[in-house]
């Protein structure tokens, strides 16, 4: 799914993949502590900018990212460690992502080695020189395939909520039931492209329940398949 929507929007497939394994490990119903949701980790103000209605859904969420995505490497002109820094940070650690090292955040530093150390870049030097194809804006502005995709919907079952409430206006409005899947590491997601917003709609407000134990920043329900 991510491979073919990314070939749409003229961003190479193997990046593309890259940035989704390492924002949410091709977990759709992903949530982080800062809110970020989906596959491609995208935070609620900046999915109402992409137009994105539903974060939940596999193939929005992947058309939004890697739309963005597109965006800021058409954006930094190729440049990967900034379009890396900049989906994962925003703009002002872009803009003095020269090297990795240069990165003044550990947590974007680790992302963006770590991905670009997936690709093939080993030493600084070549991940600060690493590029790619810049995506044309007829690619970046290729419209949305419309409608969800009834088979990349993951199996119902709730999430567990965040410690506190996420934006309400993009919480899927009727959650499915079932036991809580895992909730995915703190990563910052696509939180560069724009800050947080207010909602439309206040949910039911639910403590995460006293049994959750944590692995890293990770947290699991017993039995809920955690290694």
């Amino acid at each position: 799914m991510v491979r073919e929507t990314a070939r749409k929007y003229g961003v190479d497939p193997d990046l593309a993949e890259a940035v989704a394994r390492q924002e949410s490990g091709f977990k759709p119903w992903a949530l982080s502590e800062k809110n970020a949701m989906g596959l491609m980790q995208i935070i609620p103000s900046t999915a109402r900018s992409l137009g994105l209605e539903n974060p939940w859904d596999p193939q929005q969420n992947a058309e939004a990212g890697v739309r963005l995505l597109a965006e800021l490497i058409r954006k930094h002109d190729g440049n990967l460690v900034k379009a890396l820094a900049e989906y994962n940070a925003g703009p002002n650690v872009a803009a003095q992502a020269t090297t990795p090292s240069s990165i003044p955040i550990a947590e974007t530093r680790s992302y963006v080695n770590s991905i670009l150390g997936s690709l093939g870049f080993k030493t600084e030097q070549e991940m600060a020189s690493a590029s790619v194809p810049v995506p044309s804006a007829q690619q970046v502005q290729a419209q949305p395939q419309p409608g969800p995709q009834p088979t990349a919907q993951p199996q119902p079952k709730t999430r567990i909520p965040p410690r506190q409430e996420v934006d309400a206006f993009f919480l899927p409005a009727s959650a499915p039931s079932g036991p809580p899947r895992p909730v995915a590491p703190g990563k910052g997601g696509a939180a560069g492209a724009a800050g947080g917003g207010g909602g439309a709609r206040v949910p039911p407000r639910v403590t995460t329940p006293t049994s959750v134990r944590q692995q890293g920043n990770t947290f699991w329900l017993p039995g809920s398949g955690a290694k």
